[in-house]
């Protein structure tokens, strides 16, 4: 690297060495440190790098919201049963709050893995819930989420008042049908005393 490019890397980490990283970008770089001056430098401009994507694709387009039941779960990409063409891998990722909360955010069919990261944490937290963490990542696949499920009271609902999540399981195949399937046997393999349901899923290709 010449003296100039370093010289401009080190003044770029400097001026950005206070700024909050998102959990999906210290996860996609490999941040040990909260701090992002705390990193090392390949680590530090991964993550400049990942939040400056998160800022342009947040800029050029916004999520859709899809009502699964009655929880708001974000996505983002192309509209369910819509036929997609791919000339690239694409990246699917979903994230989940931490059982009891109900919160999910699935990012699919995204060119750039960091993008389909960071949309699907940002997507997950826009609940106001904050302890939201990585569960699956896929591409050209498609992927899935099942809740285990406890009811509240007498009667279970897709409502979330009727119930609280005990439990979460992922699930991959070469279709939706598959995915659900495989991430509703490992639910019912994790609790097999709550009721699993697919909470979300997507697929990076037209499958």
């Amino acid at each position: 690297m010449s003296p100039f490019r370093l010289a401009a890397l080190v003044l770029l980490l400097a001026s950005s060495a206070a700024a909050a990283d998102s959990p999906a970008c210290r996860a996609a770089c490999g941040a040990m440190a909260q701090s992002r001056a705390a990193n090392p430098v390949p680590v530090q401009a991964c993550l400049i790098r990942c939040e400056a994507s998160a800022r342009y694709q947040a800029g050029l387009r916004g999520g859709q919201a899809a009502a699964l039941g009655r929880v708001a779960v974000a996505v983002t990409g192309p509209v369910r049963g819509m036929p997609v063409s791919f000339a690239q891998p694409h990246w699917g990722a979903i994230y989940a709050a931490a059982p009891p909360a109900p919160q999910i955010g699935i990012a699919f069919g995204e060119g750039d893995r960091l993008l389909a990261h960071s949309g699907a944490a940002q997507r997950c937290s826009s609940g106001r819930e904050s302890s939201c963490r990585m569960l699956l990542e896929f591409t050209e696949r498609c992927g899935a989420v099942a809740q285990a499920r406890r009811k509240r009271g007498i009667l279970l609902t897709d409502h979330p008042s009727t119930y609280e999540v005990a439990a979460l399981a992922t699930g991959t195949g070469s279709s939706r049908a598959a995915a659900e399937e495989d991430a509703l046997a490992q639910c019912r393999g994790r609790d097999g005393q709550s009721a699993c349901r697919i909470a979300a899923s997507a697929c990076t290709a037209g499958t």
